[in-house]
């Protein structure tokens, strides 16, 4: 009976981060709607405050699921101590809600970046708001790790993106762990991704 309960809140969790997914997505459009028209920043301004206190309240809620999600855990290691399996996917499962706190702070402060940047270039021309957003979208391209090539594959376990040398480095090093959050990965979970 707990079991399914517990299960009941997994598959919540996992319905509240697809949620969560798509409100990202939505965020992303948006931000390349405010591009196109950049010629009514401040209406633009009064939208990124909005959807920036959207987040925050976002945020706000993913702590707490966060929270709810590692008390759960905690039960289910004392009453399945001989499963070790079932503690694996437990594990697993935390560590990608962790990634998903840590993947929405970092957009928040994309997010904060902008504003300010808009704030800051409210007297600059359109070609130069423009110049400095596409230089923003060329390092979001690049290697978190090396910081210079472009981003070439996935890592499937962390679904954290590298360049290719740097994951090989990675893979011939015999190390296997996810250079940016040390989760372990085989050769095959290395996959292509075209950004």
């Amino acid at each position: 009976m707990e079991k399914q309960v517990l299960q009941k809140k997994i598959g919540l969790a996992n319905d509240f981060r697809d949620v969560l997914e798509m409100k990202a997505t939505q965020i992303d459009d948006q931000v390349t709607i405010c591009a196109g028209q950049i010629h009514r920043l401040s209406a633009d301004r009064c939208q990124n405050k909005i959807l920036l206190e959207n987040i925050q309240r976002k945020m706000s809620e993913a702590r707490n699921s966060s929270q709810q999600g590692k008390e759960s855990l905690d039960e289910l290691q004392l009453k399945v101590n001989n499963s070790r399996l079932d503690f694996s996917r437990w594990r697993i499962e935390l560590e990608r809600e962790r990634f998903e706190k840590r993947r929405y702070e970092e957009e928040l402060e994309a997010v904060k970046r902008k504003v300010n940047r808009l704030r800051a270039q409210k007297e600059c021309s359109v070609l130069g708001k423009l110049s400095l957003e596409l230089q923003e979208y060329k390092d979001i391209l690049k290697c978190s790790v090396c910081l210079d090539r472009p981003k070439e594959v996935v890592i499937t376990k962390c679904c954290h993106l590298v360049c290719n040398p740097c994951v090989q480095k990675v893979l011939n090093s015999g190390h296997r762990k996810c250079p940016l959050c040390a989760t372990s990965f085989r050769p095959n979970d290395v996959k292509p991704v075209h950004v």
